[in-house]
């Protein structure tokens, strides 16, 4: 397509010369549109041709190869630009992308290039790909490494190429491609001898992770490092990934005795982290130590000691380090004690720490704690820690209360402190207080705190708030909170207020936090507002929060929100929020966008968000796409969903497939699920069977194209009968009814006679019920519709 844009003479057929005419006639705003227009194939036109500079953000390239073009320098959008990458152009170079569509075209780009720039700018646009790359193909793991290959080009080498590959192992499986590692070596240097040290450093790093195999990474370091050099510090912690079997290791650590290099403790205790993986392997692991002259520390071996399976292992791993003449402390000990099932395991393990000359601390024995089912277990618990010589604190108590049931097991548990000299707390206390049941429960309870000479404190009475059922409750528990001399903060006043049950108790509630002296925050109103049930008590609670002095947030109003019926009351619900001086957030509209029912309510709605000053997000366009009746339509706000990485709800595609008219639209909105990585719900797949066009088409869905988490129905075979040609067809269906186990019902009565056939068909219908043990006859005819006629006519003239 090269001759459209030059100047030289050139002959042209009558065709080339029309499709001239337009083009110069053009604003060239729509090119795709645009070469449709002239009679050319809009599908391969632009293959191997000159789109250099050329803006096609009103065009649809959908379909439209760019196979071999040469796009440097043009303007797309995100969804454009991963749709024509994929068609394999000759350069993207310099491409500028607009990440999203909202509000049109805007001069707000990503630059896509493959010569470097500002580093800055570099990093960033690497980043903002390699998310995107990611979220692509987060289901099958299966990455377009190419994508990345011009951005890491960009990165400043080494360090910035470094950086970029360090990214993107951390974030992948581990792995990339030969052509993004080649990307990042490209044009690096030799090392020089007056290179700076993190220099020398990264491209060692980027050498080690270019080489495929173990034997090439190590061939590689041998040839970087000189024979007992110093390995670098970050450089030891990076080896051990490349040996996560316990014989990669044994290479890796060959080397490093071979070439002897000198290296610290900090190798093995990265490489404590990966390679070992059962007692054997640390055996293994422990003998390489040795070799290495590195002796073993607790640091290693507490790391190791997390391989240990069960008791069996522990013995033995006490026995290498008595050998490796490292002495545990109760760092190790506290992740052998996790090694441990059931009480009977805690005294040979207790033993063995008494043979190693190690004591126990109360963090050993609040793991073992873990290990006690119920109050038997406590004191035999409690006996072992005092004849190892360890008071217990309220760590320990703490686990140990939650084996306690009902409040005969909190005053035993209490004593069993008490003769142990420790003062519960009220970690104690908040633990102890879930025994409590009800009402009756909490004034002995509290009782026994101040026996123990406890105060409570607001995380306590927290949780006794939840033993109150209603107003009357609310009243008789405060009233114990003042006796104990405890003044209620709002977190308990939140709990409380889910005990009122509608607008009646709103104003009674706030009454008792207004004697109490505490003034309700934003998170009890937020709470006390899913009491409202219309527009009118919305006004109401509104003028109440006024009266305390409140100033609602978005959280209240995002409650409220859900009063909303359609556009009318949102136009009054933003109203409101005006006045009351708060711009709605995106979480509000997030909400209200759940109201809007078609296409016309979606750009008045956008409209309003424009006016607040609110950029619609992923949940809007989700929600707008279900309002849609087609996948045309929904179109727009699918690219909008792509161009943010987010996707469509489940829930929004199956509204927009029950909108659907026909076949057809139907499964343009199918496949949509596929293109987003969703699985159609149950909803969707009724919506699809219902839209076939008959009995047959419909039997396929069912029997063909039914997702393997979707279970056929009532509703799927009211669909199927309603379709219903003949008695083949319902003797079909009622055998697949019965395969499925779904109960007859009068919807299934009701769509037969819908459907179109013969009234003996559908008496002998009648007859398949009743001797599967449903008699019609019990169908409540208020249930059947416009039908209510036939069916009467049919019941009076069925006979068993």
């Amino acid at each position: 397509m090269d001759w459209l844009f030059t100047n030289d003479p050139i002959e042209m057929t009558d065709r080339e010369a029309d499709a001239i005419g337009k083009i110069r006639a053009s604003k060239l705003d729509d090119i795709v549109g645009l070469i449709a227009s002239t009679g050319y194939d809009k599908r391969s036109f632009f293959e191997h041709g000159d789109c250099r500079g050329m803006d096609f953000r009103d065009s649809d390239v959908k379909g439209v190869s760019f196979e071999g073009a040469d796009l440097t320098g043009a303007i797309m959008y995100r969804d454009q630009y991963k749709a024509i990458r994929n068609t394999g152009p000759r350069s993207l170079d310099k491409v500028r992308v607009q990440e999203s569509r909202a509000r049109g075209k805007r001069d707000e780009f990503t630059v896509i290039a493959s010569k470097p720039m500002d580093p800055g700018d570099a990093r960033q646009n690497f980043r903002s790909e390699l998310e995107a790359m990611l979220e692509d193909h987060r289901e099958t793991k299966r990455y377009d490494w190419n994508r990345l290959v011009p951005l890491m080009r960009r990165l400043d080498a080494p360090l910035g190429r470094i950086w970029g590959l360090q990214m993107a192992l951390d974030r992948s499986t581990g792995t990339t491609s030969a052509a993004l590692l080649a990307a990042c070596a490209d044009g690096l240097e030799e090392i020089s001898d007056n290179a700076a040290p993190d220099e020398i450093l990264a491209l060692r790093v980027i050498r080690l992770i270019q080489k495929t195999s173990l034997e090439d990474r190590l061939e590689t370091l041998r040839g970087s490092i000189a024979a007992g050099e110093r390995l670098d510090y970050q450089l030891q912690l990076k080896l051990p990934e490349f040996a996560t079997r316990i014989d990669d290791l044994k290479r890796v650590l060959d080397t490093i005795l071979e070439r002897r290099w000198k290296i610290d403790s900090a190798l093995f205790v990265a490489a404590a982290r990966k390679a070992p993986s059962s007692m054997s392997d640390i055996a293994a692991f422990l003998e390489m130590m040795s070799e290495a002259g590195v002796r073993p520390d607790n640091a290693v071996f507490s790391t190791l000691s997390q391989r240990t399976k069960d008791v069996s292992d522990i013995a033995p791993f006490l026995e290498m380090m008595s050998e490796a003449g490292v002495r545990p402390d109760n760092a190790v000990f506290s992740k052998l004690a996790e090694r441990t099932k059931d009480m009977s395991d805690i005294a040979a393990f207790l033993e063995m720490m008494s043979e190693a000359g190690v004591r126990p601390d109360n963090a050993v024995f609040s793991k073992l704690a873990e290990r006690t089912k119920d109050m038997s277990d406590i004191a035999a618990f409690l006996e072992m820690m005092s004849e190892a010589g360890v008071r217990p604190d309220n760590a320990v108590f703490s686990t140990l209360s939650q084996r306690t049931k009902d409040m005969s097991d909190i005053a035993a548990f209490l004593e069993m402190m008490s003769e142990a000299g420790v003062r519960p707390d009220n970690a104690v206390f908040s633990t102890l207080s879930q025994r409590t049941k009800d009402m009756s429960d909490i004034a002995p309870f509290l009782e026994m705190m101040s026996e123990a000479g406890v105060r409570p404190d607001n995380a306590v009475f927290g949780q006794l708030s939840q033993r109150t059922k209603d107003m009357s409750d609310i009243a008789a528990f405060l009233e114990m909170m003042s006796e104990a001399g405890v003044r209620p903060d709002n977190a308990v006043f939140g709990q409380l207020s889910q005990r009122t049950k509608d607008m009646s108790d709103i104003a009674p509630f706030l009454e008792m936090m207004s004697e109490a002296g505490v003034r309700p925050d934003n998170a009890v109103f937020s709470k006390l507002a899913e009491r409202t049930k219309d527009m009118s008590d919305i006004a109401a609670f509104l003028e109440m929060m006024s009266e305390a002095g409140v100033r609602p947030d978005n959280a209240v109003f995002g409650q409220l929100s859900q009063r909303t019926k359609d556009m009318s009351d949102i136009a009054a619900f933003l109203e409101m929020m005006s006045e009351a001086g708060v711009r709605p957030d995106n979480a509000v509209f997030g909400q209200l966008s759940q109201r809007t029912k078609d296409m016309s309510d979606i750009a008045p709605f956008l409209e309003m968000m424009s006016e607040a000053g609110v950029r619609p997000r992923a949940s809007e366009y989700s929600a707008f796409v279900g309002a849609c009746s087609n996948a045309m339509e929904a179109e727009p706000f699918l690219a909008e969903l792509e161009a943010l990485n987010a996707k469509p709800s489940v829930v929004s595609l199956s509204s927009l497939l029950a909108h659907t008219k026909g076949a057809e639209e139907a499964e343009a909105v199918w496949q949509i699920f596929g293109r987003f990585g969703l699985s159609p719900n149950q909803y969707a797949f009724n919506a699809l069977l219902n839209k076939q066009p008959g009995w047959d088409e419909a039997w396929h869905v069912l029997t063909k194209r039914r997702p393997d988490r979707v279970r056929p129905d009532s509703y799927t075979f009211g669909h199927l009968l309603s379709k219903a040609l003949t008695r083949e067809h319902i003797r079909t269906t009622l055998s697949e009814v019965r395969k499925a186990r779904v109960p007859y019902s009068t919807a299934l009565v009701r769509e037969v006679i819908r459907a179109e056939l013969s009234d003996s068909d559908v008496l002998w219908f009648f007859n398949q019920l009743h001797r599967s043990g449903f008699d019609p006859r019990a169908c409540d005819p208020s249930e059947m519709g416009d039908i209510v006629e036939r069916f009467e006519t049919l019941i009076r003239r069925f006979k068993t």
